[in-house]
């Protein structure tokens, strides 16, 4: 009966508490709307006091409203505000108009992550210094240097490391001198003149050795083979295991007399040939800026052709619009690390016009790898005008659009057997090299 007391005289107790805590949250609420909540946020960038400058006109009516109506001396904080609005407009511009800058990079290019040093030469021809003042890069870039004092009447020279993220041109439009000295109430530029652009290659990662489908056919009069190991040809020679090696190489005899695993060498053929159609419609891929789908397929093939040509294959490349001929050598690797590095940014030629172009569809006698997206293999008429030896590299465009660390997408049936899928945004370089060391041991 005691507990029985104490449990029903409790819950009138609990009632209050919870009637208690829900006013208070209806309280908040109410609180946040009619206190703390912007209805109005859609107007906020027209506000002048939102700015330095808007502040100090809105203090100049008041100052010039308080003279008017109350007295004469208001006119004096007129003055003052009238100054700093002059000096803060007109000194930025001044300070600029005497000075002459130079940009130049260390190096001609350089790959994504890596960077190089830039050296900004800036002459000031008045005896006074100029302060606060920041390096812009171009359109895309924001402030890649900041600059404490220019000295008056003499030539400064300032070196810094400059580490692009993503692959492209630098700089990006007209780099120029900004400053907002002495009250930042607004931001004067003076154009910087051109040392040389400097040409950022896609990063591209250490694969394994080249599949045999790269070797031209076999049946082919003239077809020769190097005395150097290889994936294509005959076999030459036998070597101690190495963790890796396929297992169908295993010479088991040999193993079995020396007691230890011993795998069979193949000769590397003379005439290795590589087509890379690189899809690069923006309306394909997935997610933005250098961890998009898009970036991550120029890196692709970014690794497929460096690793080609250190093999002294034949590489060609049909990236949207940009088309790089047959060839081998640094020369080829210049232009076709180039060409991918100054893809841009706006649409360009779908997968589909590429595959029924004249390079792509007279490709015969080695590898013709298509690199795209999903979506770009659910395209109309893509699965009927598909090259039948072309192998596919699909990169999942859905899992580059999820925030990194969420799970990824459902995948969806594709038209066309990728060769190797890319699924894992968060880890496309570790995927990408154990799904290559896959195809190798599949050959």
């Amino acid at each position: 009966m005691g507990m029985a007391g104490r449990s029903a005289s409790a819950r009138p107790r609990d009632r209050t508490a919870a009637g208690g805590s829900r006013i208070h949250r209806w309280l908040l609420g109410i609180r946040h709307i009619l206190v703390e909540a912007d209805h109005l946020s859609f107007v906020n960038v027209y506000l002048p006091w939102r700015y330095p400058l808007g502040s100090l006109l809105m203090a100049a009516v008041a100052a010039v409203l308080c003279g008017w109506f109350v007295h004469a001396r208001a006119y004096v904080l007129l003055i003052g505000v009238g100054s700093v609005i002059g000096l803060g407009l007109i000194w930025p511009k001044l300070s600029l108009m005497a000075l002459r800058g130079r940009l130049v990079f260390e190096d001609r290019r350089t790959v994504e992550g890596k960077g190089t040093r830039a050296r900004l030469v800036v002459t000031n021809y008045l005896p006074v210094g100029s302060w606060g003042l920041r390096l812009h890069g171009g359109e895309a870039d924001d402030s890649v240097a900041n600059l404490a004092v220019v000295p008056g009447w003499r030539t400064t020279e300032f070196e810094f490391p400059y580490v692009p993220r993503v692959r492209g041109e630098y700089p990006v439009g007209t780099a120029c001198l900004r400053t907002g000295f002495p009250f930042g109430l607004w931001e004067a530029q003076r154009p910087l003149e051109s040392g040389g652009s400097l040409v950022v290659w896609p990063l591209a990662f250490p694969i394994d050795a080249i599949p045999e489908a790269a070797a031209s056919d076999r049946t082919r009069e003239g077809l020769t083979y190097l005395n150097r190991a290889g994936q294509t040809g005959d076999f030459f020679g036998v070597r101690p295991y190495v963790r890796g090696d396929p297992l169908r190489r295993i010479h088991w005899a040999q193993s079995a007399r020396h007691d230890r695993l011993i795998v069979c060498e193949r000769q590397a053929s003379a005439n290795l040939h590589l087509q890379v159609v690189l899809d690069v419609d923006p309306a394909v891929h997935g997610g933005r800026g250098p961890d998009g789908s898009r970036e991550w397929a120029i890196r692709v093939a970014a690794t497929l052709v460096e690793a080609f040509l250190a093999r002294g294959a034949l590489v060609e490349l049909l990236a949207g619009d940009r088309a790089v001929s047959t060839g081998s050598g640094g020369q080829q690797r210049e232009r076709l690390m180039d060409t991918l590095a100054r893809i841009p940014a706006h649409p360009s030629t779908a997968i589909e016009a590429m595959l029924a172009s004249r390079p792509a569809r007279r490709f015969r006698d080695g590898l013709q790898v298509v690199i795209t997206t999903d979506r770009g293999l659910d395209r109309p008429g893509v699965a009927t005008i598909w090259p039948r030896s072309a192998r596919a590299i699909v990169l999942r465009a859905g899992g580059f659009e999820r925030r990194r660390g969420e799970d990824g997408v459902a995948a969806s049936r594709l038209p066309i057997r990728p060769w190797i899928e890319l699924t894992d945004a968060d880890d496309v370089r570790g995927q990408f090299r154990r799904a290559w060391r896959e195809v190798l041991d599949a050959n």
